[in-house]
């Protein structure tokens, strides 16, 4: 079931939020930006309240994109966070890049390391996998691997959710 998506007007962006039809959800609220790069849905699924995101990031790091991010998804504070897509930057500066020199993504490792903590989520893949090198982008013009694709959720609540 479509919950939510935007796009640019030329359909260059978009993001989108997408729900099994079998789960019981009930849409609260949603909203986006003006540029479909982020969109997020508060619904209540199986009674309990999940804000819902969905990003798309500019291909260079821009601290304003996330930092209003950040504080719309804050005034949901009160819902478990699952936000996911891609974020066109790295987290782990050994893990995420094949590349030896990964000054250029320090700046946007920090921050987004910093929006995580604000936020109290998680990467869920790099749970799962904590000492993995593996990507989701080739850059063909730096000849490189990057993993800029993530999926976020509550600090604990996989844990939570799926025991052992």
């Amino acid at each position: 079931m479509l919950i939510d998506f935007r796009t640019k007007s030329n359909k260059t962006k978009g993001t989108l939020i997408v729900v099994r039809r079998r789960l019981d959800c009930i849409l609260r609220t949603s909203g986006s930006d003006n540029e479909g790069r982020f969109c997020y849905a508060v619904v209540t699924l199986q009674g309990s309240k999940f804000c819902l995101a969905s990003i798309y990031a500019p291909n260079t790091f821009n601290i304003n994109f996330f930092n209003n991010i950040k504080s719309t998804l804050l005034d949901f504070s009160d819902s478990f966070f699952i936000l996911a897509g891609d974020f066109n930057l790295i987290i782990d500066l050994v893990l995420d890049t094949s590349k030896q020199d990964s000054s250029f993504w320090k700046p946007a490792s920090l921050h987004i390391t910093a929006f995580l903590k604000d936020l109290n989520i998680m990467d869920l893949w790099r749970l799962l996998n904590p000492s993995t090198k593996d990507y989701t982008y080739f850059s063909g013009r730096h000849s490189s691997y990057s993993r800029i694709d993530f999926f976020f959720h509550l600090s604990g609540a996989f844990e939570l959710w799926c025991p052992g």
